[in-house]
């Protein structure tokens, strides 16, 4: 009997990953070939009688970097969040989108915010360094943030009043991103409670063989009304401590943001303060063999706040100083054992206050995953272990003596998991998922999705699926021994023993249930590489039940001096307030939209992008019906150019457009909606050595600026932005 000897050959820049060649021979029957810990270089792998079918890389851990080689095509980008191992991009079971490392340094992006928000379907809210990130209508507490697939808490029941949970968000140097990976809509069968809306994942580079490393300065020029100047300075460092076996990373950050000028008008409203942080971190690596890889990373970050009355806050108000911490502890395995691999975490999540050391938040989490190749199908499958608890010696009762107070709460939740990619037919994938979530405070909830993929034509693929999202109370929302301290500032609330008091109550509930929600979606995507052409529409529903809202169930009437303590009206444990609020599950509501892209290579070095998104919400039960869900435009486009002048040069320009928002349902009435804008922003690179980049960025040129006191947000206006980047 003779052979056949077929030769692949290819060459993969990142280390520590696995190729996996699965082999189908005359007897259909199924092997596999694995070859570990690729090295940079050529690589050749010979197969004998035997026709290789189907070559993919599956990464040890999830946050492996793609190869610098991939081809300059959208479909062949690889991503991870969809399905938890690696994938194309036009395959992956879910609508998602990449920012790259590329696009990270032509526009020096500082916060993950500026990253995403060219994004279909995103929407970026406030301005200065008080943003949050949307995705296709939910509010900003339904996004899920990973950094290399493990979740980061956004710290919201440390931050004044639960808000602002993005900025606790840290973005690693841009020289350690790999990419940014977006998907919108609920990825709750996979990632549980906190991916009802959407999930934005960080994926880092691999520690490299050799060493590198990267310093960078910013400096953002305000040359506006409203915010005032920006300076950053990153450090990335990483290299082999002995080849191939042990690794090290190091990262440092510092950030200074100068206070607005500018107060928010008569109504108390706020624009940026002044802003200080320092951040820095480390990562050890050991493959210990062929097989296995484990993981050790710290990372600290420090943020200090500072309002000023009359600067970025009226002049009636108190001056304000907040400071918060936050640590990460995590502990990795990443295992290769044949078509299994797995990868499990155990992070420990600190967040906390730390002027006034009385708000503290752990998070513990224990996660494992495990993909498994078995013929054409793949099996992921795997479990979570979560410990949350929270010390807030701020909650209202406690300060106002109400007998059941608690400073402490804490919860366990439980989970496993199930997913598995069929492979039936050669142009069409079903993904099938269920995870199961007990919680110890709500039991158990069940998650299922179903998602179809089908390769119509080389060209032409339609993708579409039903998903579904959970979310569960916050531990302050569902425990009636918690209530949070509201009502503003000025003259303060005395109890009856003339214990100082907040104005008003928002009391915990503990029949509050999850809510959950359905996302129907469909899209259809075209590419064309030998014309440079891709392009994507996608319709989407979403039906959000058991939404949790604030009802004020007791107000002090009109006549009442909301600084005249003495006339409040509503009572509680003994104590009387302006008002009293809980929170109920009173709410539906549907979110139907439309997402459409295109990127067209005009020539080989000039590319335009474009992108278009509607939306329209509805609350369909409760006082409101009727009502826009919240804040989003109704109507989003982006449209952008970029060129290669050579190969040291670069410049881009872009367009922004956001339509105006209708009243929308605020806190506990319909609130004022936020009239539409354009902006325009330029800039451009420039490779002055190979190991030196200077960048340049003009953002809304024409210094468009939305400052009226009723709209409750503040658009940044004109700002210059000079960043350079040394590589060794």
């Amino acid at each position: 009997m003779t052979t056949s000897r077929r030769v692949l050959e290819g060459k993969f820049l990142p280390r520590f990953c696995k190729l996996y060649i699965r082999i189908k021979d005359h007897s259909e029957e199924y092997d596999t070939m694995a070859i570990n810990a690729i090295s940079k270089g050529p690589l050749v792998i010979a197969s004998h009688s035997s026709t290789v079918i189907l070559a993919s890389l599956l990464s040890a851990s999830t946050a492996l970097a793609q190869s610098d080689a991939a081809t300059d095509s959208e479909i062949e980008q690889v991503v991870v969040t969809a399905a938890g191992y690696q994938q194309k991009i036009i395959d992956a079971p879910a609508s998602i989108s990449v920012v790259t490392a590329e696009q990270l340094r032509k526009q020096a992006y500082t916060s993950i915010v500026d990253a995403v928000r060219d994004i279909p379907g995103v929407y970026v809210n406030g301005g200065g360094n008080m943003q949050d990130i949307s995705i296709r209508g939910m509010d900003d507490a339904y996004t899920l943030y990973l950094v290399d697939g493990r979740p980061i808490s956004a710290g919201r029941n440390i931050n004044t009043n639960g808000s602002d949970g993005g900025k606790q968000i840290a973005m690693p140097p841009l020289a350690m991103i790999e990419r940014v990976e977006v998907i919108r809509g609920p990825m709750s069968s996979l990632y549980g409670s906190e991916a009802m809306g959407g999930v934005i994942n960080i994926i880092t580079r691999a520690t490299p063989q050799e060493w590198t490393g990267n310093v960078a300065a910013n400096y953002v020029n305000s040359m506006n009304d409203i915010t005032n100047d920006e300076y950053t300075t990153d450090l990335y460092l990483a290299g082999s401590l002995i080849d191939n076996v042990l690794g090290l990373a190091v990262t440092g950050s510092l950030e200074h943001t100068d206070e607005s000028d500018f107060s928010g008008g008569d109504d108390g409203a706020s624009s940026q303060p002044e802003l200080d942080t320092q951040r820095f971190g480390g990562e050890l690596t050991w493959q210990a063999n062929q097989s296995n890889r484990i993981g050790l990373s710290y990372d600290y970050a420090n943020t200090e706040f500072d309002r000023t009355p009359g600067k970025s806050i009226s002049a009636d108000s108190d001056p304000s100083n907040y400071e918060y911490e936050k640590e990460l502890l995590t502990l990795t395995h990443d295992g290769s054992y044949g078509a299994l691999t797995t990868s499990t975490f155990l992070q420990q999540d600190t967040s906390k206050r730390v002027q006034t050391d009385d708000k503290e938040e752990e998070i513990v989490t224990l996660n494992t995953q495990m993909n498994y190749a078995a013929g054409p199908h793949i099996y992921t499958f795997g479990g979570r272990y979560k410990t949350e608890e929270l010390v807030d010696e701020t909650n209202g009762l406690l300060s106002a003596n109400v007998a059941g107070a608690v400073a402490t709460v804490d919860r366990w939740i439980a989970a496993v998991f199930a997913e598995v990619e069929w492979n039936f037919f050669d142009d069409i994938a079903i993904t099938t998922g269920l995870r199961y979530d007990d919680d110890e405070l709500f039991g158990g909830h069940v998650s299922p999705r179903i998602y179809g993929n089908w390769t119509i034509s080389d060209s032409l693929t339609l993708k579409t699926g039903v998903s579904t999202g959970y979310s569960q109370p916050s531990l302050p929302n569902a425990t009636e021994g918690f209530g949070r301290g509201t009502g503003g500032g000025g003259s303060p609330n005395l109890s009856p023993s003339g214990d100082s008091i907040s104005r008003a109550l928002i009391v915990g509930n503990s029949e509050l249930e999850p809510e959950t929600s359905i996302n129907y979606e469909m899209g259809l995507h075209y590419h064309d590489r030998d014309k440079g052409l891709s392009s994507s529409v996608t319709v989407y529903q979403t039906d959000f039940k058991d939404k949790i809202a604030e009802d004020r169930y007791c107000t002090s009437p009109d006549s009442v001096d909301r600084n005249d303590y003495l006339s409040y009206t509503c009572e509680y444990g003994g104590n009387t307030y302006y008002f009293l609020s809980t929170r109920q599950n009173i709410d539906e509501a549907q979110i139907r939209g439309l997402e459409a892209s295109v990127k067209y290579n005009l020539t080989q070095a000039l590319s335009l992008t474009a992108d278009m998104t509607l939306t329209k919400s509805e609350l369909q039960s409760g006082e409101f019906a009727g009502e826009p869900l919240n804040k989003i435009p109704k109507r989003m486009a982006n449209l952008g150019l970029d060129w290669d002048i050579n190969f040291a040069m670069n410049v881009w320009g872009r367009v922004n457009y956001r339509g105006e928002t209708s009243d929308y349902l605020g806190r506990t009435s319909v609130s004022e909606g936020t009239p539409g804008y354009t902006m325009v922003d330029i800039g451009g690179s420039y490779n002055a050595t190979e190991s030196l980049q200077l960048m340049l960025g003009l953002y809304n040129v024409a210094n468009k600026e939305v400052t009226n006191d009723t709209f409750g947000v503040v658009l940044d206006g004109r700002r210059l932005d000079l960043s350079v980047s040394y590589s060794f």
